[in-house]
């Protein structure tokens, strides 16, 4: 009778372990990247047991497609799970840490490629390009099949671009558009990269010719705004090379349709980018008023766009303080304005690079 007491209560611990663990399964879910541009996060179909590049392995089907999935949120692994608590609230030093923790103690299979892939993205958010790229390369290099291997070339791709390496970004990019069996959103997105890339190499009649051959055909809206931005930087970039103030303005004709979209998901950036540009052609007043359209509309919702329409509005403010005589009372109006950016700078956006940016050059 002892014996089957304990036997009894074996039984029940692996039944609740069991349950515990389908209760985990359970609390699986995706996030799919849809066409029209939005992210929805929703249970899978089955329990997912593995993954690659290109495709899902559900329990008792087998391996399916990964359509339009692109993560997968896995609540079996307390650390990992932590890490994810720190990269929503954008502590980026801290999520670090607790992903390499995560790398250390679990024994999920999946965690060293969704590690080394959120260890890579930090990185990059920190602004520490050097280590984003060993992290996103060791990666692919370790784990050839992973999930990440689509937007983690694109990662590479856009740090070296901006590394101003753009070689080597040339070479992760074509990884991604001569890969037939990625996802389509990847490789759309490596054509987008493309004519940053071309961008960056100055070539910018090819840059133009690629961005708007591809804007009517890319299939993910929210691509094909990247690539419409885009081909405005083609022209600000343009602009800055010729000291032409006309390519400026043709730039902001191309934000101005943009904006007119009033699409939530670029109609900031948009705002900030054509008060980069009345900065560029000396137009201050326009700059500050659409910067600090951009900087205050965005401030708790995207801390990086709003810190850079506030920088472009500062530095607009301050050119005007500048250029007024000490006795006109616009002069206070502009230094009053100057110190409230630096307020906000400072208090919600220090952790961005236009914060740091304009907390130094504001003065």
């Amino acid at each position: 009778m002892k014996y089957a007491r304990i036997l009894s209560a074996i039984a029940a611990f692996f039944f609740l372990l069991a349950v515990s663990t389908s209760a985990y399964a359970a609390e699986q879910e995706i996030r799919r990247w849809k066409k029209d541009g939005s992210y929805v996060t929703e249970k899978p179909r089955g329990q997912i047991i593995g993954e690659t590049y290109k495709s899902l392995k559900y329990r008792g089907l087998g391996d399916q497609p990964r359509g339009d999935v692109i993560f997968v949120f896995y609540s079996d692994d307390p650390n990992f799970s932590e890490a994810e608590e720190f990269y929503a609230e954008l502590q980026w030093a801290a999520a670090i840490r607790a992903y390499k923790e995560a790398l250390e103690r679990s024994k999920r299979d999946w965690v060293p490629a969704y590690a080394h892939y959120r260890i890579g993205q930090c990185y990059w958010y920190q602004g520490d390009t050097k280590n984003a790229v060993k992290w996103l390369e060791k990666l692919n290099k370790e784990m050839p099949e992973n999930p990440f291997l689509g937007p983690a070339l694109c990662y590479i791709g856009e740090i070296y671009i901006a590394m101003g390496q753009p070689n080597k970004a040339e070479k992760a990019i074509e990884k991604v558009r001569l890969n037939r069996e990625l996802q389509d959103c990847w490789v759309e997105r490596a054509q987008m990269l493309y004519g940053k890339l071309l961008i960056a190499k100055r070539d910018f009649r090819r840059a133009k010719a690629h961005l708007k051959s591809i804007s009517s055909r890319l299939k993910y809206q929210s691509i094909r705004q990247q690539a419409n931005f885009g081909l405005g930087e083609c022209i600000e970039a343009e602009a800055r090379a010729e000291k032409d103030p006309k390519l400026f303005e043709d730039a902001i004709k191309i934000y101005e349709d943009i904006a007119e979209a009033y699409n939530e998901e670029t109609l900031g950036r948009a705002w900030a980018y054509i008060a980069r540009c009345y900065y560029n052609i000396k137009e201050y007043e326009n700059a500050y008023h659409y910067g600090l359209r951009a900087g205050l509309k965005y401030v708790d919702i995207d801390p990086a766009l709003a810190a850079q329409g506030l920088y472009y509005a500062g530095k607009a403010f301050l050119a005007l303080y500048h250029s007024t005589d000490d006795d006109d009372p616009k002069r206070m109006f502009y230094g009053s304005n100057i110190k409230i950016i630096r307020r906000i700078l400072k208090s919600k956006l220090l952790g961005t690079r236009f914060g740091q940016l304009g907390l130094s050059e504001l003065k």
